[in-house]
């Protein structure tokens, strides 16, 4: 590369052209950056080396590299020449209908670095590109959180900020929903925005044509929220609650103040969406957390729904009762929920709608007469070795194991009574689905202590099943082919 700026430019006039290039906004940027006599050499190298075939890099590592080497701040140093047709380029393109290209944000990021856009044409900007209605890529939703971090800076904060927020918000607990989740903390913190994101509709749902935005600061908002769950999400996050880094769950961080906004007492709350949607075993999942903030929020959701059920005109309000008494009395707010006892009362939880359930009246039973908890797995002796309807029990209580391991002090409670054991034992099963619920057990243990199932042999008797599985095949195979010639 040319050490002189105009050379670079004259010799590379498609650099300044926003037409739909090979390259990206980001690698243009990349070689302005490259090109510029006041970066150093050691810089360059590492800029140029991003941009080479062979060490392809994505827009968001590309993003991390500008800002890690402190990119926005050389922007400042760039000719007015590109500045100004960089900006009269990019209004062009926003106007026209075809316009689906989210790259220039990092355009805008230097743009109002090098203070040639103000925050009012940043809004029109914003504004133009209609981001609520797009579906999203990780690089567009990254590049459009370096812009409303910019606009955060902001003395008055833009209505729309905290609303453009939630919509590249995915509520996971991916790294990114992370960082797009301390900026709507700094947000709210920084302003009284929080009651008038109601009913916190985030990522593409707030595309649906059924949600009248118009009434979301009315009493019965909290069914918009609910119904626009992702059940199966919902799930899968009770099942892995407290998992890191994953696109397929929901962050509590964001979640639990939601929640325990939209069941506050004068909102109209649906007691049966609440357990439907997940939304009453979700905050009892919650008082597992670490975090004595988060806890304490759940904690407070959960009296807010009470309140919510007493109400209710239940076909047995004796069990609703009874469940929250039974829950305040082993509750200890100081401490965490123990794993076992917040997965048995979701699994209870889930289940009061559905007398029908072929474990109903075992499980309500036990929350009606249940003195305590134990160390120990609840009901294993009961369900494992129970003599009428066997094998449902049997998968209840191993899949139950499998959800109340949540983190390495649960594994203590599978040794009492020989749970594990046991359990381990059936192994050889001709019952599939029992197998396969073990096998999960299985999968679940070696991810957090590994050394607990290479001891107990399991990966032997595991090998031992392939073994004779494929003899089986074998045999199969022979009677097939003597039948068929």
């Amino acid at each position: 590369m040319s050490d002189d700026f105009q050379e670079c430019i004259n010799a590379n006039p498609a650099l300044l052209k926003f037409t739909k290039p090979s390259l990206s906004w980001s690698e243009k940027l990349l070689l302005l950056a490259i090109s510029h006599p006041s970066i150093s050499v050691q810089t360059a190298d590492l800029l140029e080396n991003a941009l080479k075939t062979s060490s392809k890099l994505s827009d968001l590592q590309i993003c991390q590299i500008l800002g890690n080497g402190g990119f926005l701040e050389r922007v400042k140093t760039l000719p007015d020449e590109f500045i100004a047709l960089a900006k009269a380029n990019l209004k062009d393109k926003l106007a026209q209908e075809s316009y689906d290209d989210l790259n220039e944000l990092k355009v805008l990021c230097a743009l109002i670095e090098r203070e040639a856009i103000d925050f009012e044409e940043m809004r029109v900007i914003l504004a133009d590109l209609k981001l609520r209605n797009k579906s999203l890529s990780e690089e567009a939703r990254m590049n459009i959180l370096l812009v409303l971090q910019i606009m955060a800076e902001e003395k008055e904060i833009w209505d729309e900020v905290p609303k453009l927020a939630l919509s590249i918000f995915t509520c996971s607990t991916s790294v990114l929903d992370r960082e797009i989740h301390v900026l709507i903390e700094k947000l709210f913190s920084s302003s009284n925005l929080i009651y008038r994101l109601r009913p916190y509709i985030f990522g593409t749902s707030t595309n649906s044509e059924s949600i009248d935005f118009s009434r979301i600061l009315t009493a019965d908002h909290s069914r918009v929220f609910l119904e626009n769950l992702d059940r199966d999400r919902m799930q899968k996050t009770i099942k892995k609650f407290g998992m890191k880094d994953n696109k397929e769950v929901y962050d509590p961080a964001f979640m639990i103040f939601a929640i325990c906004d939209l069941v506050r007492v004068d909102a109209q709350v649906d007691p049966k969406l609440l357990i439907s949607s997940g939304t009453f075993s979700f905050c009892i999942m919650a008082l597992t957390l670490e975090c004595e903030k988060l806890r304490s929020v759940a904690l407070e959701s959960l009296f807010r729904i009470k309140d919510h059920l007493i109400i209710y005109r239940w076909s047995n309000f004796n069990l609703i009762a009874s469940f929250f008494l039974f829950l305040e009395e082993i509750l200890e707010p100081e401490n965490p929920l123990k794993s076992s006892v917040a997965v048995y009362f979701s699994r209870a939880v889930h289940l009061m709608t559905k007398p029908d359930h072929e474990m109903y009246q075992t499980t309500m039973a036990s929350v009606v007469h249940m003195g305590g908890f134990t160390d120990s797995v609840p009901d294993f002796i009961d369900y494992f070795w129970a003599q009428n309807n066997t094998k449902r029990k049997r998968l209840w209580i191993v899949n139950f194991m499998e959800e109340m391991l949540i983190q390495s002090t649960d594994v203590s409670s599978l040794y009492h009574y020989h749970a594990l054991d046991f359990v381990l034992s059936a192994l050889n099963t001709d019952d599939p689905r029992l197998y396969e619920s073990i096998l999960s057990l299985v999968e679940r243990m070696i991810e957090i202590d590994p050394f607990v199932m290479k001891k107990k042999g399991v990966l032997s008797t595991i090998k031992a099943r392939q073994k004779l599985k494929n003899e089986k095949l074998q045999i199969e195979e022979r009677i097939l082919n003597a039948v068929i010639s």
